[in-house]
């Protein structure tokens, strides 16, 4: 690859450009097991093809993206029926939150989308790839399989897939696959001719043999927000874990955001009447929405009841994450809401105070953000142990 000596990549979203050195002895990227904290800082991983402090990201300068390969040659390392290359950009990042959500990538690297523009949208801000012809930005590459992408596609159920290209930092272009929004296409418009394009949608049936799915309402009619502070920093810790371009990572940490909410602002459900019952463990099991019963969810001592019609797809939904997470509602947020913050504790006696209320604020967010503000109201109380205190009537 001694041709290609150079390679000058432009980020639009923040007016910088990054050289990169060539380097014909790059290992490619081991496997991605399950990273643990001591794994999210600034030092090299097994998982990144490039060092911590951008070794090999060293100057920024002009405008154009300009390569001595030719850009149109993509690199095809096994877009198959079985595996392919997934561009994450917001929390799959991070390698603790894809453990969070039992995802484990074959492999990964840090890489460029082409032909993308990085956007926040929505009141809490969440990252997505808006098509952009000529405009770029950084994230990583991860390598996965046709099981994953079904989780992926479970996690992701307001998006579709698109195809595009990512340009990795040793030049070579992959064939990837990024979610976005369904009003921006299935993003087999900007790869190659009409038959190539046509050739993609059967071999991989908008990738791993899935045709695509009906597009979906818009996520959030709200007004669009910077990102939460939690969520850059998500993001953050995942580039450096991975060796993405530091002038990338110094983007991140300057742009506008959402700062975490003071404990005294955290928004709470309140408390059920004074006269309800104290559940049982039994009683707060059975509550599984099947069946004709409830669906209960247990938080800060209370129990939260559906109060979603029964036939609606987002209470089938919550039935089914249900089923896989149970009742606790404090351990499911914590982990799909990862915050750096207060890491992922293992039980509930792990959670402090503060936690708690801070993630029972995420998830009232979470619920307006996704237009469904009444979800949940509580219905009873539940004794559980926490770090620092037994409460039965947390105040509200």
């Amino acid at each position: 690859m001694s041709h290609q000596s150079k390679i000058d990549m432009d980020v639009k979203c923040n007016p910088m450009k990054l050289s990169i050195e060539d380097n014909d002895g790059a290992d490619e990227p081991t496997l991605l097991t399950t990273a643990d904290d001591e794994g999210m800082d600034s030092h090299a991983s097994p998982e990144s093809d490039f060092g911590p402090h951008g070794d090999k990201h060293t100057s920024i300068a002009s405008a154009e993206v300009t390569s001595t390969s030719a850009p149109g040659n993509l690199l095809d390392l096994g877009n198959d029926d079985d595996y392919v290359w997934y561009f994450a950009i917001g929390a799959m990042l991070n390698p603790i939150s894809m453990r969070n959500r039992k995802l484990f990538p074959l492999r990964s690297r840090a890489a460029v989308l082409m032909n993308h523009r990085i956007n926040f949208f929505g009141s809490i801000g969440v990252a997505e790839a808006v098509p952009a012809l000529g405009e770029h930005f950084h994230g990583v590459l991860h390598r996965v399989d046709r099981a994953t992408m079904a989780k992926l596609d479970s996690i992701e159920r307001d998006y579709i897939r698109r195809i595009a290209t990512a340009r990795c930092y040793d030049g070579n272009d992959i064939e990837c696959v990024v979610y976005a929004r369904a009003h921006h296409g299935d993003g087999c418009s900007d790869v190659g001719s009409p038959e190539t394009r046509d050739a993609k949608r059967r071999r991989w049936g908008l990738l791993c043999g899935k045709q695509p799915r009906a597009p979906s309402p818009p996520v959030s009619t709200s007004e669009d927000k910077p990102p939460q502070q939690r969520y850059l920093d998500i993001m953050i810790m995942g580039c450096r874990h991975f060796g993405v371009a530091q002038e990338y990572i110094d983007f991140l940490e300057t742009h506008e955001s959402q700062p975490r909410a003071a404990p005294h602002e955290f928004r709470n459900y309140g408390n059920p009447a004074k006269d309800a019952p104290t559940l049982t463990l039994e009683e707060v099991n059975k509550g599984t929405g099947r069946d004709d019963q409830p669906l209960f969810l247990t938080f800060r001592s209370r129990v939260l009841k559906c109060t979603l019609d029964r036939n609606s797809k987002p209470f089938k939904e919550f039935v089914e994450v249900h089923s896989q997470v149970g009742h606790i509602g404090e351990m499911y947020v914590s982990k799909v809401a990862y915050d750096p913050k207060y890491g992922v504790p293992e039980g509930p006696a792990d959670f402090t105070k503060e936690h708690c209320a801070y993630l029972e604020d995420l998830l009232i967010g979470y619920f307006e953000f996704s237009g469904l503000p009444d979800a949940w109201t509580p219905v009873a109380w539940f004794k559980q142990s926490y770090r620092t205190e037994s409460t039965i009537a947390p105040s509200a």
